[in-house]
């Protein structure tokens, strides 16, 4: 995925994150990925939600081309010359994205057949 897509993806994953925000806060979802994929994702069949690599371990394969729903992966501890380039009051984690496929995305992957 080229730059710009990427941040794109995550420009866009920022402002779903804003809308669900008081919903997480007002406690009607736990976190904010679970309300971004529940209003904006579930939908259209979209049920279940894995990752390359949990689908391959299910026995599934993505299918060529699908695009990815972008969600927040988990944290990581900025190291320390980019914390000293923050703010003191802005000193945060950095939350990259985590990409996620859903069940219509994917194929059962056929056995392999002996030669």
């Amino acid at each position: 995925m080229e730059k710009s897509q990427h941040k794109e993806r995550r420009e866009a994953l920022k402002a779903l994150s804003k809308v669900v925000k008081p919903l997480v806060k007002s406690g009607q979802y736990e976190t904010v990925n679970e309300a971004v994929i529940e209003m904006f994702y579930r939908q259209d069949g979209h049920q279940e939600f894995n990752t390359l690599w949990e689908w391959n371990k299910k026995g599934y394969r993505v299918k060529s081309g699908s695009r990815a729903f972008a969600v927040w992966a988990t944290p990581k501890k900025l190291n320390r010359v980019e914390q000293q380039e923050q703010d003191e009051d802005k000193k945060m984690d950095f939350y990259p994205i985590c990409y996620l496929f859903s069940n219509l995305q994917v194929n059962q992957q056929s056995e392999r057949r002996a030669a």
